[in-house]
């Protein structure tokens, strides 16, 4: 009787030490919950698969795979632990799925979704267009050359033949500077500014330069109008949204994003159909956090609550 009492109290010491040691025996993941992102779309004969830390390899009994890995020339150690798995495509693509998540080396298992291309009907160029009807004419024998009343007085902008440095005009002061004095691209260094008195009809100096036979092309500088709407202020208060469609998140704001999805229920001044039709994008994906995306801007609000708990940091 004593010597039982003995061994059951060494047992117990013995698996009191090992839980101490080792910490609490995790509880092996269901294989159904490994898979994601089924969709009749997936393509088949392949799955992508994300080994757990340390794992290099799996295997499934009766089924032939070929394993390589996603993203061979990494060195994040979570992206090197996802390989792409190939198979026989006459195979049942859940099946497999399931046959693999049974390894317990295996953390994840993914369907690989077809993306669709858009196709827009391709209109054939037309054979023939009318010649333009232009109230103004055209200064020089160049078919594509506008003439602009709001080209800037005083300047023109001129390309020399290769090898010509300058040109003179009889009777007409010129001021000629390069336009790309810093560039090397022996194309770009034949352009040249040319400033003169802003007084002096441009279309009559224009006409003079051409005459030059060093100079190839003369153009005229058209002044770019900056397009200035009028801006109005933002609504005190706004009424809640009444959506025909629930929406797929919580997000507060996304009821009010028409060119996400716009139902027309917005006012009268939205057109439904105007949108870029992204509730049915989601159905295929939401998002995937093994995709960075680099936002070139100084101004991101980096504690905005769609932002903060996404922003990546590079740990390298």
């Amino acid at each position: 009787m004593n010597r039982f009492l003995i061994i059951t109290l060494i047992a117990f010491a013995l698996t009191a030490c090992v839980k101490d040691n080792l910490g609490d025996i995790p509880t092996e993941k269901e294989p159904s919950s490994k898979i994601h992102n089924w969709d009749e779309s997936a393509a088949k004969g392949r799955l992508m698969v994300r080994l757990a830390e340390g794992v290099e390899s799996f295997d499934t009994e009766g089924i032939a795979l070929n394993i390589e890995p996603m993203f061979p020339a990494t060195r994040s150690e979570k992206l090197n632990r996802w390989c792409l798995v190939r198979f026989d495509e006459s195979l049942d693509l859940r099946t497999v799925a399931e046959a693999i998540a049974l390894n317990k080396g295996v953390e994840r298992v993914e369907y690989d979704i077809k993306l669709h291309r858009i196709v827009g009907k391709a209109e054939p160029a037309p054979a023939s267009r009318p010649e333009p009807t232009r109230s103004q004419e055209m200064p020089f024998n160049d078919p594509e050359l506008p003439w602009d009343e709001s080209a800037a007085k005083g300047r023109l902008m001129v390309r020399l033949a290769e090898g010509v440095e300058s040109f003179d005009t009889e009777g007409i002061a010129l001021n000629i500077e390069p336009m790309f004095p810093a560039t090397r691209s022996e194309k770009l260094n034949r352009w040249c500014l040319v400033r003169f008195d802003e007084s002096l009809d441009l279309r009559t100096v224009a006409e003079a330069i051409a005459l030059n036979k060093g100079v190839e092309r003369v153009e005229y500088d058209i002044k770019l109008h900056r397009i200035v709407g009028k801006a109005e202020p933002a609504p005190a208060s706004r009424p809640e949204p009444t959506r025909s469609q629930e929406m797929p998140f919580n997000d507060p704001e996304l009821p009010w994003q028409w060119h996400y999805y716009n139902d027309g229920s917005l006012g009268s001044d939205t057109a439904a159909g105007a949108d870029i039709n992204l509730l049915n994008a989601w159905k295929y994906t939401a998002g995937d956090n093994r995709v960075i995306v680099a936002v070139l801007d100084g101004g991101v609000m980096a504690n905005h609550p769609d932002l903060e708990a996404n922003m990546w940091v590079n740990e390298a």
